[in-house]
């Protein structure tokens, strides 16, 4: 009877938490998003680590979180959620700066293997500078196995860099050192794409992934970072990406 009574607990338990993600998103968008004002730097700092917190946690201990569209988190200031095309890969960025003169993003990488969804955090690649901030997330089914393919950008200064970074999930983990490109200097698992002036809105600038064609198109930048209307494009051979 105890073994009885303590799984409809635990079944209690996880049926209303999953019934919750409205709330879960409503807290998560008011620690992000509503700071006081008169809050110090010290309070914002832990403000907004306990909201990277229950992000991990909560994207951890809740598959449904995966899928789940975070209405009122979407649409805060500098928050980006990208989700994969089969909807087994997520990331979040988001501004752990806010409030403050310059943008510092971090990621939260979700997503689902074995049966099972889980979340990580990766550190950036420096640690006095902020990590990229991913904004799209496209699938490339090859040979049986599904790489991503991800669009990011680093923002901050007078040129934004922007880049696509290659995933995969294998053996339980996400690996995001896959070399799925052929540059100048061998293979890659990041392909460098242009500086961009800052100014410039995100919808002249357009990197273009055809999945049917298996390329990515790039669009071509002056040296101070003005658009032109030329075009680089990399095909799928097959194993990786190579410059036509």
């Amino acid at each position: 009877m105890r073994v009885a009574l303590t799984f409809i607990f635990a079944f209690t338990l996880t049926r209303c938490f999953c019934q919750d993600l409205p709330a879960i998103d409503k807290k998560l968008s008011n620690l992000y998003e509503n700071i006081p004002d008169n809050y110090t730097d010290k309070q914002k700092n832990a403000r907004l680590e306990r909201f990277e917190k229950l992000l991990l946690k909560y994207t951890t201990m809740e598959p449904k979180t995966l899928n789940y569209p975070f209405k009122k988190l979407a649409t805060c200031h500098l928050i980006y959620i990208s989700t994969s095309e089969d909807r087994n890969f997520r990331i979040y960025s988001y501004d752990l700066n806010r409030q403050r003169s310059m943008p510092w993003f971090n990621n939260i990488y979700q997503f689902r293997t074995n049966g099972r969804v889980t979340s990580r955090h990766f550190e950036p690649p420096e640690k006095l500078v902020p990590d990229y901030t991913y904004y799209q997330v496209n699938d490339l089914v090859t040979g049986g196995k599904t790489y991503y393919i991800v669009q990011r950008v680093a923002i901050g200064g007078l040129l934004e860099e922007y880049s696509i970074k290659f995933f995969s999930i294998e053996n339980g983990l996400l690996n995001d050192n896959i070399k799925l490109v052929k540059t100048e200097n061998g293979m890659a698992n990041v392909l460098p794409c242009s500086e961009v002036d800052a100014s410039v809105e995100n919808a002249v600038y357009k990197i273009v992934y055809n999945k049917k064609a298996g390329s990515i198109s790039i669009p071509m930048t002056t040296k101070d970072g003005k658009v032109t209307g030329k075009r680089i494009t990399y095909k799928f051979n097959g194993k990786y990406f190579v410059k036509n």
